[in-house]
């Protein structure tokens, strides 16, 4: 999405740990929080990681994807066991929930939801819609 619409999209992600799904959901947002503190891109790495590989979840493993990625281990473990990032992620799970969120992935394109796994095409029906509705208003 970024690729295609560029600066006319923003792209925000938000932590939404299902702890009764995955019991290794809320380390894994807090880790991931503790290496988007270092690294906004890293994030994305790890994070793509960690979802590829939910089977595998644990502290060990995700020190290990940390150490690969060239994350400052000192501040990962530090960040991590002293759940520095702890609020953080309850704050963005108390906000979905307040906006209707009840599983995942859910997204929202200027308010409007898209619930589960999309594909680009759905994305970009929504997006080409409020683009437009955007450039008809600037140009009255």
């Amino acid at each position: 999405m970024i690729e295609a619409y560029g600066d006319k999209i923003r792209f925000v992600s938000r932590d939404f740990p299902l702890t009764n799904i995955h019991p290794m959901a809320l380390p894994a947002a807090e880790a991931s929080q503790c290496i988007h503190k270092q690294d906004a891109d890293m994030y994305w790495e790890f994070s793509d990681i960690l979802y590829r590989n939910q089977g595998q979840l644990s502290h060990e493993f995700m020190a290990q994807v940390a150490s690969d990625l060239g994350a400052d281990m000192a501040d990962y473990t530090n960040c991590v066991e002293t759940n520095e990032m702890q609020e953080g992620v309850a704050a963005d799970f108390r906000e979905a929930q307040q906006a209707g969120v009840n599983s995942t992935p859910t997204f929202f394109v200027n308010g409007q939801a898209l619930i589960g796994a999309q594909p680009f095409e759905n994305f970009a029906l929504v997006i080409e819609g409020m683009l437009a509705e955007i450039e008809a208003a600037e140009s009255n």
